[in-house]
């Protein structure tokens, strides 16, 4: 059986092994971070709200406020390096994972 691989633009994890890359490089992510890339990825190209978010990483119980996401939203772009751009902000609406490479000129 072949390992389960979720991939979007250069981005992919793979949900057997509990690893993430941004090409080939390996990343070191939290919990947090690596449920959001999950939850980023299966949705990529979909506008995801602040508390969809939350319910993937944190699960539905969590009683915190919705800008925590901001936060590890931000942390996981850096981490992603240059493929960090492609988790866009839709403001008033959430974050969406553009899926599309596109060249630069």
């Amino acid at each position: 059986m072949s390992p389960e691989v979720i991939r979007a633009g250069g981005i992919s994890v793979d949900l057997e092994q509990f690893t993430a890359r941004a090409g080939r490089r390996v990343l070191r992510l939290t919990l947090t971070e690596y449920n959001l890339l999950v939850c980023l990825l299966r949705n990529a190209g979909r506008t995801l709200s602040r508390r969809q978010l939350l319910d993937a990483a944190w699960g539905e119980d969590y009683q915190g406020g919705e800008r925590t996401v901001d936060t590890h939203v931000g942390r996981l772009r850096k981490k992603l390096g240059k493929a960090g751009k492609r988790i866009q902000t839709l403001r008033g609406r959430g974050y969406k994972l553009d899926a599309i490479r596109r060249r630069s000129s």
